[in-house]
């Protein structure tokens, strides 16, 4: 979808170049942060100004109209009783959820100090998404409660045959829906255990003994959870 060209949307690197042209699209500031916030489902514009409370409320709204503009973004009306308007991403828009996770990925590695400055609760499941591989997933489905300091957070991995999006079976939401089963795996620990287990420098066994790690629930739903978040496998 081309957007009408005004002084508002006339803004372009202007280069005959495929990342130019993302750029042109998602490029300004706080736009991709909008993406991220929208990834997990459909969201409210009072809800997105309180995840991202830097953001003047006329700059959000200039970001969302760009947004539905280029096809990305779609307002939704929720029906009764819930009865409001929603922002929720396009089927396009859904494509830039790889996009919004490899860079999370890559700022990881900036990422010294995760329990001296843990992100908002409502930004717990991007930062747990951020420290999962779902290209390792095995074929298994299975669900787990990762329980934070700060909150807790609902992880699925669907069947194969439910993909529907680029990031695959992975799912995360809040952590106890209401008409989801029990999860097969409980996890107790913190943002900086993940982030050290991820990175090698530190054992599962480790974590345990130090009180930063603590499990329970079905042994295979274990197994493919290290593999997701690039635990170091024993010996």
């Amino acid at each position: 979808m081309t957007p009408p060209t005004t002084a508002a949307t006339r803004r372009t690197y202007g280069q005959a170049c495929p990342v130019a042209h993302a750029l042109d699209l998602v490029g300004e500031r706080w736009t991709l942060l909008v993406v991220r916030d929208l990834m997990f489902g459909p969201v409210r514009f009072t809800d997105l100004r309180t995840s991202l409370p830097g953001l003047a409320p006329n700059l959000l709204s200039d970001r969302l109209r760009r947004l539905v503009a280029h096809g990305l973004v779609e307002q939704v009306e929720l029906p009764p009783p819930a009865a409001r308007t929603v922002y929720a991403l396009t089927p396009r828009g859904r494509e830039l959820a790889p996009v919004v996770h490899a860079l999370a990925r890559f700022g990881v590695a900036e990422w010294d100090d995760p329990d001296g400055d843990p992100p908002p609760r409502h930004l717990l499941r991007g930062a747990l998404l951020a420290l999962t591989a779902p290209e390792r997933l095995g074929a298994a489905t299975w669900s787990a409660v990762v329980e934070l300091p700060d909150g807790a957070v609902g992880l699925a991995v669907g069947a194969r045959e439910a993909a529907d999006d680029p990031l695959g079976r992975l799912r995360l939401s809040d952590p106890h829906p209401a008409d989801a089963p029990p999860a097969d795996l409980h996890v107790r620990t913190t943002l900086g255990a993940l982030v050290d287990l991820s990175r090698g420098r530190l054992t599962p066994a480790a974590a345990r003994a130090a009180d930063r790690l603590a499990t329970s629930g079905s042994e295979r739903a274990l197994d493919q959870f290290a593999r997701l978040f690039g635990w170091p496998r024993p010996a």
